[in-house]
Order: structure tokens, then sequence, then C-alpha cells
């Protein structure tokens, strides 16, 4: 199903989809920020580069519930997509938390797309993908951990995976309802989160070009051609 959003929606649209273009600015290299344009090469005589100190290694949990925007089409994740004329990159958000820490940190990933699944829930169908976060590459690192480290313990706890349903509220349409699952225990024991009205999703041609005026709504456990946001 897809829908022309009434103006209530359309500020929606043009937020959500401003924070997927965003991430475009920093992903050559996120700690750094955006280049500036200047020479930054060393000279002939530059002194060698020191290595930094090694980056921490601790142990960690993972929120169950994620964030993210992926272009998804018949083929899986499309890495990139344009939207009002600029590229923008697939990205999926995790949450850490060190053990014995209070607050967590981020890690925006380059989600590596395994399969298409289907979830249930006693009241909803979804259309799903599956993510290995330990073969994804880390476009920002907000936590300051080894990337290595952190990629090897991601692989030791398994998938994620993310689905996207029309929301089965009226009032709550065109918002999609989310669910979100992964093969480790999540806390307290919860197999699966379900987020309503937690999502969105914009229509996307064959060449990976979004419309944001129109939403689509993906019913019967399948996904339209789109960006989802979640």
């Amino acid at each position: 199903m897809t829908h022309s959003p009434a103006s209530s929606h359309s500020k929606f649209s043009s937020l959500t989809l401003a924070a997927a273009l965003a991430i475009t600015a920093c992903a050559s290299d996120p700690n750094t920020g955006p280049d500036d344009g200047a020479d930054a090469s060393p000279g002939l005589d530059a002194a060698p580069e020191i290595d930094a100190a090694p980056e921490p290694t601790p142990a960690f949990t993972v929120r169950g519930q994620f964030s993210g925007q992926v272009a998804v089409d018949a083929s899986g994740i499309r890495p990139t997509f344009t939207a009002d004329g600029t590229q923008a990159l697939s990205i999926v958000r995790l949450s850490l938390t060190e053990e014995g820490a209070d607050e967590s940190c981020s890690i925006t990933m380059a989600p590596s797309f395994v399969e298409f699944a289907t979830a249930s829930t006693s009241n909803r169908f979804f259309a799903t993908i599956v993510i290995a976060p330990g073969a994804s590459g880390i476009l920002q690192d907000n936590c300051g951990w080894d990337d290595t480290h952190m990629l090897a313990e991601l692989a030791a706890l398994g998938n994620i995976e993310v689905g996207l349903t029309q929301a089965r509220f009226p009032e709550d349409r065109p918002s999609l309802d989310v669910f979100f699952d992964r093969t480790w225990p999540l806390p307290n024991s919860t197999a699966n989160i379900t987020v309503v009205a937690g999502g969105a999703g914009w229509a996307m041609d064959a060449s990976g070009v979004v419309d944001t005026a129109t939403l689509v709504e993906p019913t019967g456990g399948t996904f339209i051609d789109g960006l989802y946001q979640f």
C-alpha cells in the first residue's frame, strides 16, 4: 500500500530523512568529521606518525531495540540510496553498554544483509530483514573501543532482525509497527520487542531514488521497495 502523506506527515518525513543524509557527510572518516578541503598529506620531511594508544576492549551488552534507516529492494539492503538529490547510506545504530557502567554509547554500522524472513506476534505479521552485525562495517564509533574487538563480540552474539508492517491501529497509520529480535538473550529474558508506530517507509525506484512524497505501508509479510526508518 502506498500513500501520499497529508501535511501532518510531511514534517516527519523530512526530519527522519535528514538523519540518514547527515551520516554521509562523516562516513569517510567519522571520527574527524567531513573533509574541510585542506591538503593533509605529509611532506617528504614529515616525521613518521606515532601509533595511537590501543583502544579499550571491554565486555559489553547490546540493547534489544536498535535504530536505523535501510533501503530495501528485492535483493536485500542497498548500501546507498538517493533522497532529494543527495546520496546517503543505509545504516543501523546499536546501543552498547559496558559491563558495570550505567550509560550506553552507540556505533553506526553499514548493515551486512543475511536474508529476508518473517515473524509474527499474537496480533501482527511482519516481513523482516536479518542482519549480521559482526560482518557489518563500523561507520561511526561513539564508544571509542577497538573496532576488531567489537565486531568479534557482535559476531559471537549472533544476528539481529527487524521487521516492519502497516500499523495495527488505523489512527497510527501511515506509521509502521516495528518488530525487533536477535539470536542472543534479551534483557529480562524477553524474546522480542514490538514498537507500535515506531517506523516509517518511503517509496523507492529500481535505481535507489527515494520518493520523499510517498509513504509505503507493507502488508502480508512482504516488503515494498523503499527506504525504511525505525
